[in-house]
């Protein structure tokens, strides 16, 4: 024989008809357990729920902050390499600008050296003259004056009209961007003004300290002549050699 449905209901006004008990003794009575064990179920569920909650907030803050810190650093990334490509085109319009300046320099100079090469060979031309003919009226003329008859020697001619230039060089040098040239650039350019330093400071120097000797110093007028026309020989080399220079550098600047 079954159990009467209303089996444990206690404290009820009318047990027919449930007056009285709440919905929790309700369900306490039809079940068979006390109302503080259910409280204790539900409080457990409740904690179970908060732990749960609070799990899915953690693991939902750890994506935002991954998102967050992936964000900094790929912004950081970028300002740098909009920091570098920006450093990379200053430096390339610097390299620019410094190989447009030098070329100018260059074309300069190989107008300049032209002018050299016409009057440096009329004067060694006259050189060889003054010194194949057998006669004393210039060493005559240097010891009355005291100093060589320059003008006679050089034939009316400059020994050295307008300097060659190195100022676009120079200023690459001083700043380094002459460090982002490519190797065949910086040889050619480089062995360019080596040359032209040379003839500058060396050859033109040495026959103009020859031209301007002391009274005291002259000695034989002939022996003068005869070193002149070496160093002229050498100089006219060196000049035709540095012609070449600009031209293969200017072709390689184009």
């Amino acid at each position: 024989m079954g159990m009467p449905i209303t089996r444990g209901i206690k404290n009820c006004r009318d047990s027919r008809l449930f007056k009285g008990c709440n919905r929790l003794h309700l369900l306490c009575n039809l079940t068979g357990n006390r109302p503080q064990s259910l409280m204790h179920i539900h409080s457990t569920v409740m904690r179970y729920i908060t732990r749960s909650m609070s799990k899915l907030k953690n693991k939902v803050n750890f994506k935002k902050y991954l998102g967050e810190g992936l964000l900094i650093v790929f912004s950081v990334l970028f300002a740098l390499y909009i920091d570098k490509t920006y450093e990379d085109a200053k430096t390339n319009r610097s390299k620019n600008n410094a190989l447009i300046q030098i070329k100018a320099e260059l074309m300069d100079n190989q107008k300049i050296l032209k002018n050299w090469i016409a009057d440096h060979n009329a004067i060694l031309k006259n050189l060889n003259n003054l010194i194949v003919i057998e006669n004393d009226s210039l060493q005559i003329l240097a010891e009355n004056k005291s100093y060589l008859p320059i003008q006679i020697i050089l034939d009316n001619k400059n020994l050295l009209d307008k300097p060659l230039s190195n100022s676009a060089w120079s200023s690459a040098q001083s700043i380094g961007i002459i460090s982002e040239f490519d190797f065949e650039t910086l040889k050619n350019i480089s062995e360019t003004y080596q040359i032209q330093q040379l003839i500058m400071e060396s050859s033109i120097e040495k026959i103009a300290e020859r031209l301007f000797l002391k009274s005291n110093d002259i000695g034989n007028t002939k022996d003068i002549l005869i070193e002149l026309r070496l160093r002229f020989l050498s100089l006219h080399g060196q000049e035709y050699r540095l012609n070449d220079l600009y031209r293969e550098t200017l072709k390689l600047l184009e």
